[in-house]
Formats: structure tokens, sequence, C-alpha cells
């Protein structure tokens, strides 16, 4: 993920999200050092992206979406995997994600993925006031 990809990212954050992510946000990601950031392309089309971090044996997803008419075609798995690996080469033990209860889709995928649910961070999200299920994944 680069700057030059914000665009595309920012169009489809802020169709898909009730609050999506700033701009700020999105380049801070890109910025910190221990940013790992990915883009899921078809062709020269940005289709998807995630963002997330390593630091120390912990790697975390912070954000995770693929564009609506590419959905249940594998591409976020495949974005995962990239992740996983990539955050393994970094010195990554387990990776872990905060995931919206009623996202039964992406319950569905990361019980594939042998995710655990680990806790429950009760009225997380601020604009439904709804619970975020914390998972985890060893490596």
């Amino acid at each position: 993920m680069t700057r030059a990809d914000l665009p595309c990212i920012l169009g489809m954050e802020q169709s898909e999200f009730l609050t999506p992510w700033s701009e700020e946000s999105f380049r801070h990601a890109i910025e910190t050092p221990n940013g790992l950031n990915l883009i899921c392309q078809r062709g020269d089309e940005v289709i998807g992206f995630l963002t997330g971090l390593v630091v120390l044996d912990e790697a975390w997803i912070t954000n995770l979406l693929i564009a609506r008419e590419h959905r249940r075609c594998g591409f976020s798995r495949r974005l995962l995997a990239c992740f996983m690996d990539r955050a393994r080469v970094r010195g990554a033990l387990h990776v872990f994600l905060e995931v919206r209860q009623k996202n039964e889709a992406a319950h569905q995928l990361y019980n594939k993925l042998d995710f655990q649910k680990i806790g429950v961070r009760r009225q997380y999200y601020s604009d439904t006031r709804e619970d975020a299920w914390v998972m985890r994944k060893t490596l």
C-alpha cells in the first residue's frame, strides 16, 4: 500500500463503513515503521486492502475490506495469508484482530483460518455501540 492507493482506498472505506478511517489514519498506517499494509488488485484495479502492524511478537490486523462485488471469491483469505506470512518473517508468533459481533461472514472466515475468540470489548464500536470480538491466531 502506498499513498498513490489512498484515493481508491478512501472511496472504498467511505462507501462501506459508517465511521470510515480518515486519510490521516491511512497515511499514519503507511508511514509507521511497524506497519504492514497490503492491497489486493485485480488487473490495475484496487479491490481490497488490509492494514496492520507488527510489534515484537504480535501482529495486529486493524482494517480489512474487499469491495462488495469481489467478496466471497477468496481475496480476503489471500490478503490474510500474505499478511500472516510477512508478519511471521518479522517475528510475530500471534495475530490479533477485533471484529464486530454481528459480522457473521467475517466470523466464518476467521474460524476457517483457526482464529480463536479470546475476549469481548463491550460497546467497542462508537457508531452502533456494538461489541467487538477479540480474536487470536497462533502462527
